[in-house]
């Protein structure tokens, strides 16, 4: 069996792009933009956060889809 390896991969923008993430929703926050709106910013830099951790415990990540749309959380307010 042959051993593949894979190069070290860096997570340094993907925890910047958590931070906007996190950024955006104090932003949509302090605006007091619609739940919905402050609440996909959350969820959305939550499941990102989730996914580092993932990585960094070793255990393996699986995504069907990367963002969900907006206009579901519009429709529950």
């Amino acid at each position: 069996m042959a051993i593949v390896r894979t190069p070290t991969i860096d997570m340094s923008r993907y925890r910047e792009m958590i931070q906007v993430f996190d950024s955006i929703m104090q932003h949509k926050r302090d605006q007091g933009a619609e739940k919905s709106e402050q609440l996909f910013y959350a969820l959305t830099a939550h499941y990102h956060r989730r996914v580092l951790t993932a990585k960094e415990e070793g255990k393996y990540v699986v995504a069907y889809c990367m963002f969900t749309p907006i206009e579901i959380f519009h429709a529950m307010d």
